[in-house]
């Protein structure tokens, strides 16, 4: 059997585990033997989990198995034996999900930081590691592949793959370390005195509009803050809102005086408009009125 050196430099040996994922119950341990290969194992923990015969087909069509650490390779079609355990899997009516290995097949070339001029490289379009949470697919032959990257301030992205759409939703899921701490409506605060000093006022400002809020997350870089940033409306985007000349959303006397109050109190002048037609940033005219 092959075995590997634990933190202490003793040597175990090597199993690999078939498992349900929602119950956690052991369905099948292959010890890894030396002339064990991979291709052997997946068809052998298949023909165990539903055994060939009359109905088995139906049956397997309704498995997905999960497979990680990068066993999983797109290929192009194989002459002679198959190999490859994506090829395997859909040769026996297996779904599958699973991270994959980097190879000319896969879509997306990843790099850690690119060029703004660099967008193809070996053919693929080139993706960078480093950067926000975003996710980039393609589909080919009935497989969804993309590249998932971490963000947060990680070089990290995830290349996986599927023969199963409906599960690729590329959605991000919390990893929660600790208990998420979440303050709930807070009471409202007891009127203010006609005496009250400046800092009072803005106090009891502060609580007024605490009331009527629920804050979900109280530090950044969490993973409840990245959900909370999906539906966001922070101070970057309420500056771009706010600092423009002329915009097709200042539709009231109302909104566009207290627009107007904004800028003066945040000491803007901006030159820019944004229409229905053109919601781009309008060089062209801020250049002319410059001129002007």
């Amino acid at each position: 059997m092959r075995r590997t050196p634990t933190k202490d430099k003793k040597l175990k040996p090597v199993n690999h585990l078939q498992a349900t994922t929602a119950g956690g119950y052991i369905t099948m341990m292959i010890p890894d033997t030396l002339n064990l290969q991979m291709k052997d194992m997946l068809r052998e923990a298949i023909d165990h989990l539903v055994p060939p015969g009359p109905g088995s087909e139906a049956v397997r069509s309704a498995l997905v198995f999960f497979i990680d650490h990068g066993y999983l390779e797109i290929v192009k079609y194989q002459e002679g034996e198959v190999k490859n355990l994506i090829r395997i899997m859909e040769s026996m009516g297996i779904k599958f999900l699973g991270t994959i290995k980097d190879s000319a097949s896969f879509p997306f070339e990843v790099v850690d930081i690119k060029t703004d001029e660099e967008t193809v490289r070996n053919g693929r379009p080139v993706v960078q590691a480093y950067g926000s949470r975003t996710e980039h697919r393609a589909i080919k032959d009935g497989i969804v592949a993309s590249v998932m990257r971490n963000g947060g301030g990680r070089t990290r992205v995830a290349r996986i793959a599927t023969n199963m759409p409906e599960a690729k939703r590329d959605g991000w899921v919390a990893e929660i370390e600790q208990q998420v701490i979440r303050i709930p409506h807070q009471e409202l605060p007891s009127p203010l005195q006609h005496n009250s000093s400046p800092a009072q006022i803005a106090a009891h400002f502060k609580h007024t509009v605490l009331s009527a809020l629920i804050l979900i997350t109280l530090a950044q870089n969490t993973p409840d803050w990245f959900i909370g940033r999906l539906f966001r409306f922070s101070s970057t985007s309420f500056h771009a809102v706010l600092s423009v000349k002329e915009a097709a959303y200042l539709n009231s006397s109302e909104i566009r005086d207290l627009h107007a109050e904004c800028l003066q109190i945040v000491q803007l002048s901006p030159k820019s408009r944004v229409t229905v037609e053109n919601a781009a940033y309008d060089k062209e005219e801020v250049q002319k009125e410059e001129e002007v």
